[in-house]
Order: C-alpha cells, then structure tokens, then sequence
C-alpha cells in the first residue's frame, strides 16, 4: 500500500513539475544568452551543478509568475537580489536530491521514464505515449531528453524526500487550541485591494474584437457526439459450432436475467464478462466519438440514452451488451450564441491582467519596505483601508465585498504577529494584501473548536510542516559546499 502511496504522489509531483517546465515554450527568453562559470554552472553544491539553462529559465518563470510588470524597471540592485533568491531556491532542490539519493528515497531515472509515459502531454488523440510529440515538446522547449529527466528526477526526488519531513509534522491538542483562539481573534488590518470590478468597469471590448476570438477559437466551443460506455461480452468459441453459439447465447441471455432483477451491470461485467482487457475496470470503455468503434457497437451504443442497457447483440466476437454511462450531444453554438460570453471572457483577462500589473509593484515595493501607503502610491492605488475583521461575523462591505474574499484575507493575517504583512492574496473578486495592526482575543467556545478541529488541524499542520522543511533545509546547507556564480552570470 506504501509503495502505490509514493508512486501516485510520484505522478502528482511530476505533473506539477512538468507544468512549470513546459511553461519554458511560452517564456520570452531575454536573458537566456547569459552564462555562469566558465564550465557553464551558475552553482555548485557539493559537486553537483545548477546550469545557466536551468537557472535562467528559472528566473524568468518567477518574472513572468510574479514581477512581469517591473521586468524593465528592475535597477541593478534589485535584480541581483532576485537572481540570488532564485538561484539559492534551485541549490535548496539540488540539496533535497542529494539527501534522497543517502537516504535511498530519491526517484530512479526509471521512475522518470515510466511517469512521462503516462502523462497527457505527451500522449496522442487515443490515449497512447508518443515519442514524437515527446520529442516536439522536447525541441520547442530546447533542451535534450537527458537534461529533462534528470531536472525531473532532482524535482521529483525532492518533493518525495520533503514529503517525508512533512509527514512526520504533528500537532498537540494545545497547539490546535492556541491555533483556534487565533484563527478566531478580532483583527485591525490595514488592507490594499486591487479589485477586478473597478478595472472591468473601465475596461473596453470592441465588437471586431470579440468577433477575432470567435474566429480564432470557434472550434474551441464545439463538442462532437460522444459517448461513454461499458459492455459485457459472452465470447464464442470459434472452433465450437451451433452449439459454442449456442452456449455464448445462453450466457448473454442469463446476463440479462439478471440485470432485470437488479443486478449491477459493473459488477456483472467483472464477474461474467469474457474481454479480460476490461473485465477489472467494470467493463468501461471509456469515451468514444462516432466511427471510433466497430460498426456493430456504433449502430447500438450512440442510439442509447444516459444510463440504457441495449438489447443483447451479436458480433463476430459474440454476443455483447452495451450500457451508456454517459451521451454528450454534438454542441454547434453559433457566434450569437456566444459573443456575450467572449466579451466577458476577454473583459476579465484584461481586468485581472490590469489590476495583476498593480498589485506587483506593491509588492516590489514591500519586499524594500513594509509600508503599505507607500506601496499603494507606488502602484498608483488609493490609500489602504482600516479594517477591523473576524472569522464568521465580519459581513462583505467596502473593498472585501464578498464572504469568500473576507474568508481568504482573515486565513491570510490568522498566522500573522502584529505588524507582519500576508503574501498576495488573489480571490474572484481581485488582489489583495494586508498587514496586520493589531487584535483582540475573545472568549472561545469548545463546541466550536470541536467543530472547526480539522479545518483548524489543516491550517496548523500546513505552517508547521513549511518551518520543519525550511529548518531541515537549512541543515542541509550547515553541511554543504555551496558556490554561487551570480557575479558571473
């Protein structure tokens, strides 16, 4: 049970990681021409390199995450202080590598390969890996399938070793206590919002644009005639004559008896079912679209409705029959139909890009200097409100005017000492950052503790888990030879 635990982590920990990489194709690569050392290394850790490729294309994925806006505006200083943060980040990953690989927990080379095999990005239309579109990927991406793997199995490697620190974090029922009386203290913050309905208001869509879109992603909002199914098979015998027919008949036949007395169609396919391929799975076959299947399944199965069983059947194989798990209709909306959609769709990208753009010079400007007033003129903002706010009685008004967005910036400043600032904060209804001025501790109710337990637990365990792998990490770093080539790049 251990061992399939760590590999479905394994394939999570690789889709997120594969993510990030992927997201090189569409990075504009200003920089990338900039090398470390004279061996091509921005760092070295115990022998072990970060190269310029791999440092560079992690720099600029933090610009374009989360300093697109300053990317021209950053002077010298700050953008070696950046450079710095992130190059320390990748030697922190290399280190995590290297403590898995002692502790015989890291993640094989064959680990790496298996993963990639199963993942979306590299499959074809039928669900199959694709060594040429691995390759393209690859290509556009400009970097070798040795290179890949191995920043796959550093990150992977990594995470499952981190994973292992965390999982040894435990919390006391007095810690969960403090943790509630905190979480539910009455707060004064001081709050910076970017909201996305003043930037929708102000934002225009003209009607040639909205019709560019549509002609562009048309095809985007068309769904073909799909179907999914399950079915169960009473296979003949080809060397068996009328009386194999015979049999396969009487099979199917005793099949359908029982369905009709209430038996479940999934359960009978992993029972009676003769195609040992889906017998496990229930009989699914999963979604199909017309001409995707022999004829014989395609004249029964897309005649069905959500949740029928087709009559028995025959093919050349036997006797079969069929239940639709699912019908999706074929979907041809016109660009009426849609236009209304499109302009909002393209009116809240703008929005959210436009007030994105703000909320990163502030915090640029915080992480110089704790003021939000500063940061708010910075970012060509109104002045921050005061605010004083409490889990579950604070109602929306003002710039928080949601209960979500109350929720979110409340969990946000709940960890917080006073005078400390929250991380940006993004909800529906834009950006926000606050910084708590003060609080007021009330009297708590234990049925309520009980109640919140394991949202309070979850909240806990998730800080103490981040400062249990950031002192381990720093550990790490006691022991190791590290070199930083930043001077050189």
């Amino acid at each position: 049970m251990m061992g399939y635990m760590r590999g479905q982590v394994a394939k999570v920990i690789f889709g997120v990681l594969l993510v990030a990489f992927v997201a090189f194709i569409i990075i504009e690569w200003g920089m990338q021409g900039k090398v470390g050392s004279s061996g091509g290394a921005m760092a070295t850790v115990s022998g072990d390199r970060v190269t310029s490729q791999e440092f560079w294309s992690a720099y600029n994925q933090e610009v374009e995450a989360n300093w697109s806006s300053l990317r021209g505006a950053m002077n010298d200083a700050d953008e070696k202080a950046l450079r710095k943060e992130v190059l320390e980040r990748l030697a922190d990953r290399v280190l995590e590598w290297q403590e898995a690989k002692r502790l015989k927990y890291a993640i094989t080379r064959g680990d790496v390969q298996a993963a990639m095999r199963s993942y979306p990005a590299f499959m074809n239309q039928q669900g199959q890996f694709d060594p040429m579109r691995f390759a393209a990927v690859l290509n556009r991406m400009g970097v070798s399938q040795e290179t890949f793997e191995m920043d796959q199995e550093r990150g992977m490697s990594a995470s499952r070793v981190e994973n292992m620190v965390r999982e040894a974090v435990r919390a006391t029922d007095d810690e969960l206590w403090l943790e509630y009386l905190r979480t539910h203290r009455r707060m004064r913050a001081v709050v910076l919002a970017f909201p996305l309905a003043e930037a929708r208001a102000t934002t225009k869509v003209t009607s040639d644009e909205v019709k560019s879109y549509w002609q562009e992603n048309k095809l985007s909002y068309e769904k073909p005639e799909r179907i999914r199914i399950r079915h169960i098979v009473a296979a003949v015998n080809p060397q068996g004559g009328p009386e194999g027919l015979a049999q396969a008949r009487a099979k199917i036949d005793a099949i359908v008896a029982e369905l009709k007395k209430g038996g479940d169609f999934g359960e009978l396919a992993k029972r009676r079912s003769d195609d040992a391929n889906t017998q496990p799975r229930g009989g699914d076959l999963g979604w199909h679209g017309k001409g995707e299947l022999i004829p014989e399944y395609d004249q029964v199965a897309f005649k069905l409705k959500a949740g029928q069983v087709s009559e028995p059947f025959q093919t050349r194989f036997g006797f079969h029959l069929i239940k639709c798990d699912a019908h999706q209709r074929e979907e041809k909306p016109t660009f009426e139909q849609k236009k209304d959609e499109i302009r909002r769709k393209i009116q809240d990208a703008r929005a959210r890009d436009k007030m994105l753009e703000a909320a990163q010079k502030a915090m640029w400007a915080l992480r110089k200097e704790k003021d939000l007033a500063k940061a708010a003129k910075i970012a060509e903002r109104p002045a921050p409100d005061i605010l004083w706010l409490e889990k579950g009685k604070t109602e929306p008004g003002g710039v928080l005017t949601s209960t979500p967005t109350i929720d979110s910036v409340i969990g946000a400043l709940s960890p917080l000492e006073i005078g400390e600032t929250t991380e940006l904060i993004e909800t529906s209804d834009g950006f926000f950052v606050a910084q708590l001025k003060d609080e007021q501790h009330r009297r708590a109710s234990e049925k309520g503790f009980l109640r919140e337990r394991a949202e309070v637990e979850s909240a806990l365990l998730s800080r103490k888990q981040k400062a249990a792998r950031d002192s381990w990490v720093a550990a790490l770093r006691a022991k190791a030879k590290i070199k930083l080539y930043l001077d050189a790049g």
